[in-house]
């Protein structure tokens, strides 16, 4: 019984191996969970979303999923170091990965956020940093509009 208990338990631990072996690009210190990879790899594969449509994705994947460990992820994601939430109001955050600085525009009808990454940012930063004499740690800017969707049905 002993031999057969230790057995299961090496094959847990080489499967948790395998995974990782597999799947190269996920946080290391983070428990590797089926849910989480999910939750992950959507996040990788995607730009901003919030946690419902991250939720919608990650149910076709792994329907077992729950909301809750969607948001759990994010979480532990966020803990990590990984990911930044985007409060644009209060009540939608989106979720990106952490990157270089840039904008962020949202349209103000459907509420679609896009980037951009410019280096007018990079540039607007080092020149607030040398007038000020201070060290910018986080730069937020966020422009709000119409996108070009919304433009176009507004023009009908």
């Amino acid at each position: 019984m002993k031999k057969s208990l230790e057995k299961s338990l090496f094959d847990g631990r080489q499967k948790t191996v395998n995974k990782r072996k597999k799947n190269r690009n996920f946080p290391a210190e983070l428990r590797l969970t089926a849910q989480r990879e999910v939750v992950w790899e959507i996040i990788q594969e995607t730009g901003h979303l919030d946690a419902e449509e991250l939720y919608l994705k990650a149910k076709k994947k792994n329907p077992r999923i729950s909301l809750s460990t969607v948001y759990r992820s994010l979480i532990a994601f966020k803990k990590a170091g990984y990911l930044q939430d985007l409060n644009y109001d209060r009540s939608h955050r989106h979720f990106e990965l952490k990157q270089a600085d840039h904008l962020h525009f949202i349209c103000s009808n459907c509420k679609k956020v896009s980037e951009l990454n410019t280096g007018t940012l990079t540039a607007l930063k080092k020149e607030a940093e040398e007038a000020l004499k201070v060290k910018i740690e986080k730069t937020d800017l966020t422009l709000v509009g119409l996108c070009e969707k919304c433009l176009q049905k507004q023009k009908k």
